[in-house]
């Protein structure tokens, strides 16, 4: 039992009723104490209390306080005072038996309205006390309720199977059992079940293949519709923790939903795991660039020290002669040969940071991934709900559309550059072609495309039919959120209206800021401003203080 107690949780929890009141009558203060310690821990719990001594002593002292008693709490309660205290609190509450026929409503309610939602302990908890107590039952002891929980779940799970066996064909349940199949090395239910490979072709292929391998079932889209996803999930992963030949031996209701939620999860994970690998991919391509740029440029700056260190020399030389000839005073110091070199470099055309990073992303990217990413992007349906991403769609269409020889130049009308080109890479990605007509460089054209992917696909501006984590944002909510829109935002806390809600972000960021300014001492002209922000004071330097 709880020991820490809020005056509001005491008032909520402990407070005897006026009603309540007649049945303390008659008693010395001990008794009345302990009795309406009885009757309000039943209310909050549907059991009576297995001993005085687990009485919080703040609980006891709001209660005494109540009856007006100041004496000491009874330690313990005998045998015979404990039946009669139960019996007047159950015939006061009107309390009934919770015989055979309340066990089965009891089961048959949590098979129909508790367990569906696949509610956490805590949560089943809370429920079946509520339920005992509206039906006015003494909760029975821990091992035969637990007794009716698990009959309920085995209830449940039967018929949970039984539900989604129901929704497939016979072609379904033909295609999930050849899965079990041995007559190769390993039967397609152990491929499936393999963990993510690496980032090799092979590898990507061999994902692509086990993604398709689920697709080809052909599962129907509303197969786990209305199903809770911890009991999918749970389903799941009892048939991954099997092999195929234990998976036979199941009943065949039983065998279809568990290969049911094995399917459509492992589809799901597959393209959650492609989608993350494009994501990565990208990154590391443009992480590696620009670490790798940066070590080079570190690298010119330990050259130009060198080159300092020449120029010192020229100066210390044509400080001492400053009329001497330029053979006679600078070659000594500095060899002509290595004079030649420093103007050549001088001359060259040193590019850009950006440009440096891209040639290098460039070299990557055709080297090795730009042989992995099409096969990924291929296996994937992109979609949006957002008409600025509509270029990127068609843009990825062109990167995966079949071709035996791409061209490397395409022209400018050929492919969207808007909403997919950022503008520092424009001059990298267009060229000019024979006779000044603008061209798009191809491969830079596709490391602009996927840059621009990665960042739509983690602001889920572009989503991926069948995925989980990238799915349509529409999906993240749920299902009847436009029905009980005030439910939810009341169970966040947070007002419908969108200017409400700013508003109280900036009324609680200035009352936050004038604490600070107040708790700052000697610093009345002190004020502050967030760069960027319209209005806002700017922080002026503090005074030091003592």
């Amino acid at each position: 039992m709880e020991q820490l107690w809020s005056a509001e949780a005491l008032r909520l929890h402990w407070v005897l009723q006026p009603s309540e009141q007649p049945l303390l009558k008659g008693l010395s203060g001990p008794k009345r104490l302990v009795l309406g310690y009885y009757l309000k821990f039943f209310q909050r719990h549907a059991r009576f209390p297995n001993r005085m001594d687990a009485i919080p002593e703040i609980v006891a002292q709001f209660l005494a306080e109540q009856i007006e008693y100041d004496g000491p709490l009874p330690s313990d309660v005998p045998e015979r005072s404990d039946r009669r205290y139960r019996r007047l609190v159950s015939d006061h509450l009107r309390l009934r038996r919770f015989d055979q026929a309340a066990s089965g409503e009891f089961v048959k309610w949590l098979v129909a309205e508790v367990l569906p939602n696949a509610p956490q302990v805590s949560a089943l908890d809370e429920r079946m006390t509520a339920w005992f107590l509206i039906n006015r039952f003494i909760q029975p002891d821990q091992s035969r309720l637990d007794k009716l929980v698990a009959q309920s779940e085995r209830r449940f799970d039967q018929m949970l199977c039984a539900k989604i066996s129901g929704r497939l064909v016979l072609a379904h349940k033909h295609a999930l059992d050849a899965l079990l199949t041995t007559d190769e090395a390993a039967s397609r239910f152990a491929q499936l079940a393999r963990g993510p490979g690496g980032t090799s072709v092979q590898a990507v292929q061999d994902a692509v293949v086990r993604l398709e391998m689920v697709r080809a079932i052909g599962l129907p889209a509303d197969l786990l519709d209305g199903v809770y996803p911890d009991h999918i999930a749970n389903l799941a992963r009892r048939a991954a923790s099997e092999d195929a030949w234990d998976m036979r031996r199941r009943p065949e209701v039983v065998r279809h939903a568990l290969l049911s939620c094995f399917c459509a999860t492992r589809g799901t994970d597959l393209t959650d795991d492609l989608s993350d690998l494009v994501i990565s991919i990208i990154h590391k391509i443009s992480a590696r660039a620009e670490s790798k740029v940066i070590k080079e440029y570190v690298a010119d700056f330990r050259k130009a020290e060198s080159k300092d260190t020449l120029l010192g020399k020229i100066v210390l030389a044509v400080d001492g002669q400053p009329d001497g000839d330029i053979p006679q005073v600078i070659y000594p110091v500095v060899p002509r040969e290595t004079i030649r070199d420093l103007a050549q470099a001088y001359q060259a055309d040193t590019p850009s940071f950006t440009t440096r990073v891209h040639h290098t992303i460039r070299r990557s990217y055709a080297r090795h991934y730009r042989r992995v990413l099409p096969v990924i992007l291929k296996a994937l349906t992109f979609r949006t709900s957002s008409a600025s991403a509509e270029p990127l769609l068609a843009a990825l269409s062109i990167l995966t559309e079949p071709s035996d020889r791409k061209p490397q130049f395409y022209a400018e009308s050929e492919v969207p550059i808007d909403g997919v080109v950022r503008p520092k890479w424009r001059d990298i990605v267009l060229e000019m072609g024979r006779g000044g007509v603008s061209r798009v460089n191809r491969i830079n054209y596709e490391i602009c495309v996927l840059q621009t992917l990665r960042d739509k696909l983690r602001t889920k501006e572009i989503w991926i039919e069948g995925a989980k984590r990238y799915c349509d944002p529409d999906q993240d909510l749920p299902a009847d959120f436009d029905a009980r829109r005030a439910h939810y935002f009341n169970l966040l806390n947070q007002p419908q209206d969108a200017d409400q809600f700013v508003q109280a972000l900036r009324d609680n960021m200035r009352n936050r800021l004038d604490l600070l300014r107040s708790k700052l001492p000697g610093q009345q002209g002190c004020h502050t401003q967030v760069p960027g922000w319209r209005h806002a004071p700017v922080s002026t330097p503090l005074e030091a203080t003592n």
